[in-house]
C-alpha cells in the first residue's frame, strides 16, 4: 500500500498495460490461442503481474511489458 501512495500513476499505467496485453491475448485466433506458445504467453503475463505489483515475490524469468508486447505481436502474426 505504501507504493501506491508514493506513485499512484505508476500503478495506473501498469494496470493499463496489463489490461491491454490481457485483452489482446484473449482476442487471439482460437487456433493460435490453443498452442503451446500462447499458453507460455499466459504464464508470462502472470509473471508480469508479479513483476509489476509484487516484486518482493520475484519472477522465474525476466519479463517486461515491452517483451510481452513483442511476443504477442509474434503470436498474432502466427510466427
Amino acid at each position: 500500500l505504501e507504493r501506491v501512495v508514493e506513485n499512484p500513476g505508476r500503478d495506473i499505467e501498469s494496470m493499463r498495460a496489463v489490461a491491454d496485453l490481457d485483452r489482446r491475448w484473449e482476442d487471439l485466433d482460437p487456433v493460435i490461442a490453443a498452442g503451446a506458445e500462447a499458453e507460455e504467453f499466459g504464464w508470462l503475463l502472470q509473471e508480469l503481474r508479479v513483476h509489476l505489483f509484487a516484486q518482493h515475490l520475484g519472477t522465474r524469468e525476466t519479463v517486461s511489458v515491452k517483451r510481452l508486447r513483442r511476443a504477442l505481436d509474434r503470436l498474432s502474426l502466427g510466427r
